[in-house]
């Protein structure tokens, strides 16, 4: 029987990051990174195969999450991208891992992204369940398809000071409004359930989801990290089957740990 996870606390140079760790210690680190508006919940299913396979897996809560706290007041409270991946480059060499495997959607799929392309040599293998989701801030004034800029309404609404607001005043009933809209087969309407999983709106701070919605946009003003595009304008385009949704694999050597879509049927140990 699987162990439960155990909550700890490690330091970085801006953050004392809040996260859940199941499985050996010396087993393949995986880094599960979860994205707005959720939290570790998102992987209890995913886990528990993790440590079956002997990984030590890890699932922090990102910055505005849960327990995970700024150290200082006057940091600038950001969801930009850099912050998002120079925060999980600091939490891996808090750990004192040398390479992890990276998973995420969303937030954490873009951490985990900035991660593998700027740091390389870190990354045992990559899973990105929105595919490559480095943001392309200069190409952000080119518009989407019709279909897809009324998928993303809340951002504009974030960029208004109404939704500012809305967002401070209902912050439960807009995170629950997005689950419904982008998992309409979701069924979460007991209440227990929806107790249970409804960690981000307590932890939740408005200024790191309002900057990452608004970091896409010309007029947002970012903190002090430099955007990652400056480092990885060389990195090679992957192909397209290697950025399709889901859990896909981006295994760029034979020693990398492969995980793929259905699960640990190709889990293989790096070789030493």
């Amino acid at each position: 029987m699987n162990q439960p996870a155990v909550l700890k606390r490690v330091r970085t140079s801006a953050l004392e990051i809040a996260y859940e760790e199941s499985g050996p210690a010396d087993g393949v680190a995986v880094l599960l990174m979860h994205g707005f508006p959720y939290d570790p919940r998102t992987y209890d299913e995913v886990v528990p195969s993790l440590v079956e396979a002997g990984c030590r897996a890890i699932v922090p809560y990102l910055r505005g999450y849960g327990a995970t706290r700024f150290l200082a007041s006057d940091t600038p409270r950001s969801g930009q991208q850099a912050a998002l991946g120079n925060d999980l480059k600091e939490l891996v060499d808090a750990l004192a891992v040398e390479r992890a495997v990276l998973a995420g959607y969303d937030w954490g799929g873009r951490a985990a992204c900035i991660v593998a392309a700027v740091w390389p040599e870190r990354v045992l293998g990559l899973v990105s369940a929105n595919g490559y989701n480095i943001q392309d801030i200069a190409g952000s004034v080119k518009p989407a398809s019709a279909e897809q800029e009324y998928r993303l309404w809340y951002q504009y609404y974030f960029h208004t000071e109404r939704g500012r607001a809305g967002l401070q005043a209902n912050r439960r009933e807009f995170c629950r409004l997005l689950w419904r809209l982008w998992s309409p087969n979701w069924r979460f309407d007991d209440i227990a359930h929806f107790a249970q999983q409804k960690g981000p709106f307590r932890g939740l701070l408005l200024p790191d989801c309002y900057h990452s919605v608004a970091e896409a946009k010309p007029q947002a003003r970012g903190d002090h990290h430099p955007n990652p595009e400056d480092k990885y304008r060389d990195v090679p385009h992957l192909p397209p089957d290697a950025a399709q949704f889901g859990l896909d694999v981006l295994q760029r050597r034979e020693d990398r740990v492969l995980i793929t879509h259905d699960g640990l049927t190709s889990l293989q140990r790096p070789r030493p």
